[in-house]
């Protein structure tokens, strides 16, 4: 029996199946050293980089991999041994932390296929969910009568494999990788990513010809390839250019590619794929690739150098594809919600297109179509990942399944895409219906577009403005299209994006709510209000205040909903200890931070450091009657109203600061110290905001592992939601990015579920989530006014949409 692995040498084993210099040109520094002392230091800088701290203990781990290399498939195994339990016959992960940080290096995935437990039969669909955290079952009748998810993102539902078997197919070009690496998280140049996905297109091709030549032409393992891959001849060599290996690729389905239409979607381009029905899982054709490599690498080792020349090229190949998840996947705080933010240009890889010129127009409405089809697919995808193989559902016909519901958050394409790109999503969902309607019958989609959160200023505001307004029209335009359009978010980078940038697109689309009268037999304008806050902060008194100005002044009267508010229920001790005892949060923040605290202590009765505000507010350079000029200003923020519709009365941070009497550079950061008084404070000011919204027809949007990585907690025991529950706020879990997450809603609830067991009983435990599930319930923004199974089907039929949109995919 082997000896079981510390957690340094289980990172180690995995990111030397890693082309490290892709994901961190640090480093390529060591190209100098021998190859196995140069593979050595790349791994001992990133497992620091992760968070390993005990440099001996990665030193050692790192010189031990790289001075006696294991087996690939053996190391897959000791992997798989350390990370998988055997469940419905397949391998899932389980919660622990370790494998949090295994599945942010290598793609999960690729550990599923060569799992030894793993017998899939020749015929077997492939069709497995990309491995969530394991659902040990304990929490399965909690989704019985039905699930929905208020807040989950297109851009972050599937995960960076749908997009590497997207790269793979040789369909997209590879100028589209622009959009993909950036520079400021030390990735590889955009030239080198293009030769590395390349180079993994040709090896794929290499290796499943390989493949197909080791099994019998009677039982082909992919059906698809054409025949001389059946040939006994010698690989050909790798061409020299990026234009030649693709049409390499693309030749391997010339036959049935150019004769397919692409109004059925994407999905089946990949040429390693078995069928070209939905049925099939977008990943099949990969995941069988790898899955018989594993099955040839398992067998008793034979002479000759084909063994290592096939385990050579399939751990170069893998190295890129993991370099490709990490590229991907989300990081931890600040930097996690800059790479949600690249999720919103992602959508079609239409970043990299560019403008032909006249001889280039046919390539470029192809490509436009294709475009098209990859968004279809991709909504297809997402639903089925997360409204069936997340709950492992079989078809049952004589029966209705649950309710599953979700609440697709979506970014708002700019210009003429608007239209094409909404109607594929719709067939999208169109897709997923039609491919079990007696499965799907209960299944309902809505889409809930979000403003990109882009920065202060009037340039912010204005471009919000006319987002909304685009909305707005599209809605008046466009009735049938009402019952699918259901909400309004915000979402982005936090810091530097206050909410009242948003206060006039939110109140655009509250006044056209408000005024629209629908005609006869048309369905009315219903749009929720949502808004992503206190989820990243220069400071926790700053968070707490745009909590407030969201309640207030965007959501309105009618209540609605705040993503994620943790500043709502962290611990000021714990928020200001992982800052180093300080934050430096602007200056003009801190001055409309301290005024917000004043007016709400002053309100609430609760006057003891109201004269340590104002002499603080005062030290900044606020002039004498500064008691006065704190007055005028909080009364500005105009917090007492309660969804106002007049835009005009909404003043930004910077008419504030004028109102307070302040001259100078509001942007300056300054240092704010957090001595017990302040964390006496902050810690006030937290329970009477959580009072005070819990009287309001608030829900909060929370999502477990999300908030774990981001929010930087070690153990989602320690994760503030019992705190908002104790002060009466209605709290619902989600998923929010669960492909880039790893996770999917059923695993969100059994980590939840692990532990609140470590203090409640399993009694208590499930009652505590049967209570999450009523709030989504009452707090989501679907209802029988969106159609679900096959009335949603008819409508979003090609037919209809052809006839709605007036738009020939043709």
């Amino acid at each position: 029996m082997s000896s079981p692995l510390s957690d340094a040498e289980i990172l180690a084993r995995a990111l030397w199946l890693v082309n490290n210099p892709l994901v961190d040109t640090r480093t390529r520094d060591f190209d100098d050293c021998e190859p196995h002392r140069q593979i050595s230091r790349q791994i001992k800088l990133r497992l620091e980089t992760l968070g390993f701290r005990d440099e001996r203990a990665a030193e050692r781990a790192a010189e031990r991999i790289c001075k006696s290399p294991p087996p690939l498939i053996d190391n897959f195994d000791r992997l798989g041994q350390q990370v998988f339990i055997q469940r419905q016959g397949l391998p899932v992960l389980h919660a622990s932390l370790l494998c949090r940080r295994l599945v942010r290096i290598i793609d999960p995935d690729i550990l599923t296929c060569f799992h030894s437990q793993l017998t899939p039969s020749r015929e077997d669909r492939f069709d497995w969910s990309v491995v969530p955290l394991c659902d040990d079952g304990e929490t399965a009748d909690t989704f019985r009568e039905g699930s929905i998810d208020t807040h989950i993102h297109l851009g972050g539902t599937l995960p960076p494999l749908f997009f590497w078997v997207s790269l793979m197919s040789g369909e997209l070009p590879l100028d589209m990788l622009k959009s993909f690496p950036t520079k400021d998280r030390g990735h590889a140049r955009t030239e080198d990513w293009q030769w590395a996905i390349a180079r993994a297109m040709w090896l794929r091709l290499d290796l499943a010809r390989t493949v197909q030549r080791m099994w019998p032409a009677s039982m082909p393992v992919f059906r698809r390839l054409p025949h001389p891959a059946l040939e006994e001849k010698p690989t050909p060599k790798m061409p020299k250019t990026l234009d030649e290996i693709r049409d390499a690729v693309l030749a391997t389905s010339i036959a049935w590619r150019l004769n397919r239409s692409l109004s059925k979607g994407w999905s089946s381009i990949d040429p390693l794929r078995s069928d070209d029905t939905f049925d099939y899982h977008y990943a099949e054709g990969e995941r069988r690739l790898l899955y018989y490599l594993g099955r040839y690498l398992r067998r008793p080792r034979e002479a000759g150098p084909t063994r290592n020349c096939v385990e050579s090229s399939l751990l170069e190949y893998l190295r890129i594809r993991n370099a490709f998840h990490q590229l991907l996947i989300h990081d931890y705080g600040t930097d996690g919600l800059r790479r949600f933010v690249e999720t919103f240009g992602r959508r079609g890889f239409q970043g990299g297109r560019r403008r032909p010129f006249h001889d280039q127009r046919r390539r470029q409405r192809r490509h436009q179509r294709l475009m098209l089809a990859l968004e279809r697919s991709r909504m297809t995808a997402a639903l089925n990942k997360q409204l069936v193989t997340a709950f492992d559902d079989g078809p049952v016909p004589n029966r209705n399944q649950p309710p599953r519901r979700i609440e697709m958050r979506v970014s708002i394409p700019g210009g003429h895409e608007l239209l094409h790109t909404l109607r594929a999503w719709l067939a999208g969902l169109h897709d997923h219906l039609q491919a079990a309607p007696h499965r799907y019958r209960n299944s309902q989609m809505g889409l809930l577009f979000h403003l990109i959160k882009g920065g202060d200023g009037e340039q912010a505001a204005e471009k919000a403005y006319e987002t909304a307004r685009r909305l707005g029209n599209l809605l008046e335009d466009y009735p049938e299209l009402r019952p699918f359009i259901i909400g309004i978010d915000a979402a982005g980078a936090e810091r530097g994006s206050p909410p009242r940038t948003f206060a006039k697109a939110f109140a655009c689309l509250r006044q056209l709510q408000a005024k629209h009268r629908a005609r006869a037999n048309e369905p009315r304008i219903r749009l929720g209000w949502t808004y992503h806050v206190g989820e990243d902060v220069d400071d926790l008194l700053t968070g707490l205040r745009h909590l407030d100005e969201v309640a207030t002044l965007l959501l309105g009267p009618e209540g609605g909903r705040l993503g994620h508010a943790l500043t709502l229920g962290e611990e000021p001790a714990r928020f200001y200890r992982r800052r180093g005892g300080q934050t430096e949060p602007t200056l003009g923040d801190h001055l409309l931070d301290l005024v917000w605290a004043y007016g709400r202590l002053s309100e609430a009765r609760q006057v003891e450091d109201c004269p340590w505000l104002i002499k603080r507010i005062r030290d900044f350079g606020i002039p004498e009657r500064a008691d006065l000029t704190i007055i005028n200003c909080y009364r500005a923020m105009d917090l007492d109203s309660a969804g106002k519709e007049e835009v005009k009365t909404v003043f930004r941070e910077p008419e504030l600061l004028t109102k307070l009497g302040f001259e100078g550079n509001f942007e300056y950061p300054i240092t704010c110290p957090a001595d017990e008084q302040w964390l006496r404070l902050v810690g006030q000011l937290q329970q009477l905001l959580r009072r005070r919204l819990a009287r309001k027809r608030l829900c909060i949007e929370v999502n477990p592992t999300s908030n774990l990585i981001i929010g930087g907690y070690d153990d989602y025991g320690k994760l503030p939601y019992n705190t908002l529950i104790a002060d009466g706020l209605a709290v619902s879990l989600n998923t929010d990015d669960p492909g880039l997450f790893v996770t999917s809603l059923p695993g969100e609830f059994s980590a939840m579920y692990r532990a609140l067991t470590r203090d409640k009983t399993h009694r208590q435990a499930l009652a505590w989530l049967a209570d999450r599930r009523f709030d989504a319930e009452r707090s989501t923004f679907l209802g029988p006014h969106v159609p679900m199974g096959i009335n949603a089907s008819k409508t979003t039929s090609p037919r209809n949409l052809d006839r709605l949109f007036r738009y020939d995919p043709e």
